[in-house]
């Protein structure tokens, strides 16, 4: 024993106080040893507890047993021996009535190691199995799991205090196997029945859930671990857990069925979705031909009978010759954006900043004419579908540049943030800005927030964006304010290292 143990000897004779210090350190005990012989000076050495107490069983103003008392009352976890030259049959049943843990003879001192090493372990396993039991309790207490163990040979139950708050049985009531008939239905006694032959034939663990009968605990479902303790290859003990599964249980059920039905949604949207895509396809492929004749054959009408209309005719004609090509615009349109998500596009390696510097010089007569310049900054490349990201960036730029008022230069700049495993791209510009209560209405398809005559377009182009950006993964929107221009952003997944 490498601990020092902290020993309190209570014994007036100097010369016997040396010989069972002697007799300690011989048996291997590394004392520190406080030596005492009042009652006075015993009740004050209380209040520090000693790991263990020796005492005389003679003393002067007191006895031994007046001793064992005292200490008894304070600490009745605190082992104590007796030390005596000569005590009765009589007297030792009494001290160890009276809760001595041991007695020596004075005459038999080579006894007194070996029995203060005994008390010493005991002490510490009795301590060690308290702070287990507390760890235990307060463990069931916030996890709700109960202890349970099976002695096989006598059927024996021993459980813990959990376990009859489980069964809503009195703490004090003895269990054994026979009680479960009690507590649970026929089918879970058929199953206790069944595992518990076989853990004890096969040595192997089991869980199974079982349905309570009894009172106030009627339906309520019990999980049982049960672990088997093999001596000389054969199973003497089992032991587990119990567990009230029955509300994880009815949650667990509950979440399978929102998760079917949400799968179930899922599923019907995307056939919804796949369908109204696939009606969009067909009615704008299926009505580019009637337009194409409308506006072929008001063209001819022009040439062959122009000389016979007044002017109000011709503007008849150009009125419908117009609204033809623009139909024909929002079709095509509306075309491009039910292709969104329908192909599946390869991911490549984009240089963006490439791509975008070739998208302004598409822009060139626009910005000649306008005076205006794009502003392209570092952008990286990045795992994307090319055609896709490059209709983003060509219907946000060329918006940039579209929507200035009359006489100011558009500026445009196009500049991208990394951000964690994200890119950001943003292109601001110095336009005529966007109300804040249009920022999500912008999105929707067939918006405009300005007269056809003044700005063209068909409304469907930053539908198209988004659409794009949250195909793969990303998110787009606006901040901007009226007169103080715009900046649009959108974030894509960094699929790959940046250059």
């Amino acid at each position: 024993m490498d601990r020092v143990n902290k020993i309190l000897l209570i014994e007036d004779v100097e010369a016997d106080a040396e010989l069972i210090a002697l007799q300690l350190k011989r048996a291997g005990i590394i004392p520190d040893l406080q030596i005492i012989s009042t009652s006075e000076e015993l009740k004050e050495s209380l209040k520090l507890p000693p790991d263990l107490i020796l005492s005389d069983y003679n003393l002067p103003g007191f006895t031994g047993m007046d001793a064992l008392k005292i200490a008894r009352k304070r600490l009745p976890d605190v082992p104590f021996i007796l030390i005596s030259g000569v005590i009765g049959e009589e007297q030792a049943v009494e001290a160890m009535r009276e809760g001595a843990a041991d007695y020596v003879l004075k005459g038999r001192m080579d006894r007194l190691g070996p029995a203060v090493m005994r008390e010493l372990e005991g002490a510490e396993k009795r301590r060690y199995d308290r702070i287990i039991q507390m760890v235990r309790m307060r463990t069931e207490e916030v996890s709700g799991v109960a202890s349970w163990e099976y002695d096989v040979r006598s059927g024996n139950v021993l459980q813990t205090p959990k376990a009859y708050e489980l069964y809503n049985l009195p703490a004090n009531k003895e269990m054994t196997l026979e009680m479960n008939r009690e507590i649970y239905d026929e089918r879970s006694l058929e199953l206790i029945d069944e595992e518990l032959d076989r853990a004890i034939k096969e040595g192997k663990p089991y869980q199974m859930d079982l349905t309570l009968t009894g009172k106030g605990r009627e339906g309520r479902i019990i999980r049982v671990h049960g672990y088997p303790w093999i001596e000389d290859g054969e199973v003497t003990t089992l032991f587990g857990t119990l567990e009230d599964v029955t509300d994880k249980i009815e949650r667990e059920a509950e979440l399978k069925r929102l998760v079917a039905e949400l799968k179930e949604s899922a599923e019907e949207l995307a056939v919804s979705n796949a369908e109204l895509e696939q009606f969009a396809y067909i009615a704008s492929h299926d009505l580019q031909e009637p337009l194409r004749m409308v506006s072929s054959f008001l063209t001819q009408l022009e040439k062959k009978y122009g000389d016979l209309l007044d002017e109000k005719g011709k503007q008849y004609i150009h009125f419908a010759v117009d609204g033809a090509a623009r139909m024909r615009s929002i079709i095509l349109d509306l075309l491009e954006y039910s292709r969104v998500g329908q192909r599946q596009y390869e991911l490549t390696e984009v240089d963006t900043e490439k791509m975008v510097k070739e998208l302004v010089q598409q822009f060139s007569s626009h910005l000649k004419e306008s005076g205006g310049k794009v502003i392209v900054g570092n952008l990286p490349v990045i795992r994307s579908a090319f055609t896709p990201l490059q209709q983003v960036f060509r219907n946000l730029i060329g918006n940039a540049i579209k929507y200035h008022e009359k006489g100011i230069q558009p500026i445009v700049q196009v500049r991208a943030e990394r951000k964690r495993r994200e890119w950001l791209f943003l292109i601001s510009d110095n336009g005529m800005g966007i109300d804040p209560r249009y920022h999500l209405k912008v999105f929707e398809m067939f918006q405009r927030l300005h007269p056809r005559e003044h700005y063209s377009g068909t409304g469907i182009g930053l539908a198209i964006c988004k659409k794009v950006i949250e195909n793969q993964g990303g998110r787009i929107w606006v901040e901007s304010e009226e007169g103080k221009g715009s900046t649009f952003f959108f974030i894509l997944p960094d699929m790959e290292k940046s250059r």
